[in-house]
């Protein structure tokens, strides 16, 4: 809606960004997310944004490696949170040292943002104790 009306922000950028960049590999498309994060360093100059420089060297350093199979993990390093970053770090270097795939270490922004917020408990979580643990046979 914001796009329609011509009323996108760094931010609203930012984020389409990173859910660009949350595709599995088939569905993601380099070029769209070069083509945002101009759209970002644009908007955010002509906004007066205080972090224009910082995305304007970001997408400098990004362009070279736009196209490679690595470009959407530097993107989302790059414009994700601080916790996002976190989380993916974990879970590379988990994956990494199992010998797992690249393509499930991603975690999307919605993943990011569920995990950041406390989790309720349910109606189960009182009968922990009467749970016990299956033993091989």
């Amino acid at each position: 809606v914001q796009r329609l009306k011509g009323q996108q922000t760094a931010e609203t950028i930012k984020q389409e960004i990173l859910e660009q960049a949350a595709r599995p590999a088939a569905l993601f498309d380099y070029k769209k997310v070069e083509a945002l994060m101009e759209t970002l360093v644009d908007v955010a100059r002509a906004g007066g944004h205080q972090k224009t420089e910082d995305f304007k060297i970001i997408v400098n350093q990004l362009k070279p490696h736009s196209g490679k199979p690595y470009f959407k993990d530097l993107v989302t390093d790059q414009f994700g949170s601080h916790f996002v970053r976190k989380v993916n770090k974990g879970i590379a270097a988990f994956v990494k040292a199992h010998g797992g795939d690249k393509e499930s270490q991603q975690v999307t922004p919605q993943v990011a943002q569920q995990l950041a917020q406390p989790q309720q408990p349910t109606a189960a979580a009182g009968y922990q104790h009467f749970v016990q643990p299956m033993q091989p046979t």
